[in-house]
């Protein structure tokens, strides 16, 4: 088996478009999709790939220490993409505790298993299995996009998170902003950018 990528919210509008083309791309890469399917998520739209070799499907948020660091055990990804969050700006003013559950304490949950996992394996002498942590987020987190700045660039880890700087320095960390166009259906186009830029 070649690479590991663990991809969260990978049932999600942006997510599935990714894990879908990710195996359409590179069949022999296993890709661990850990998906909470709350309101956005549907397994029905990556259930065709889902194959339990390849590509395997896990129930779950991304905030549960017990089970995220299961799967850091099992699977040594090498590559982390971070699709899940919780959306809809609206949503927030009747209830913002999911907000700040998954997208903060989810997103620090992930980067503290990451950077356990790495300490440990440098501990037992041995090569540090993540090469990557790529932290994707919408034009709702960093607002609307400038008109001369290209869709899908990379920003400043700053951007992404203080926490990610200061604390997880060790750990390569990219964040993307993805943007919404309306009618937008799977256009791999931009995706495709994003494969190749992962590794």
């Amino acid at each position: 088996m070649s690479d590991t990528f663990l991809v969260t919210g990978g049932a999600g509008f942006i997510g599935t478009n990714f894990v879908r083309l990710l195996h359409s791309m590179e069949p022999e890469t296993r890709i661990v999709v850990l998906d909470d399917l709350t309101y956005c998520g549907n397994y029905g739209s990556i259930a065709d790939v889902v194959d339990g070799s390849t590509v395997v499907f896990v129930k779950g948020d991304i905030a549960d220490r017990a089970l995220v660091e299961r799967i850091f055990a099992d699977y040594r990804p090498q590559y982390v993409i971070n699709f899940a969050a919780e959306s809809h700006v609206d949503r927030s003013l009747t209830d913002s505790h999911p907000f700040v559950r998954t997208n903060v304490e989810g997103t620090v949950n992930l980067l503290d298993c990451a950077k356990a996992q790495r300490a440990a394996q440098l501990a037992a002498g041995e090569e540090p299995s993540l090469v990557r942590f790529l932290h994707v987020s919408t034009d709702e987190v960093y607002g609307d996009l400038p008109c001369d700045v290209p869709e899908g660039r990379p920003i400043d880890a700053d951007a992404v998170s203080l926490l990610g700087r200061d604390s997880f320095q060790e750990i390569d960390i990219t964040g993307v902003t993805m943007h919404s166009v309306p009618g937008w259906v799977g256009d791999d186009h931009c995706i495709t950018a994003e494969i190749e830029g992962v590794k």
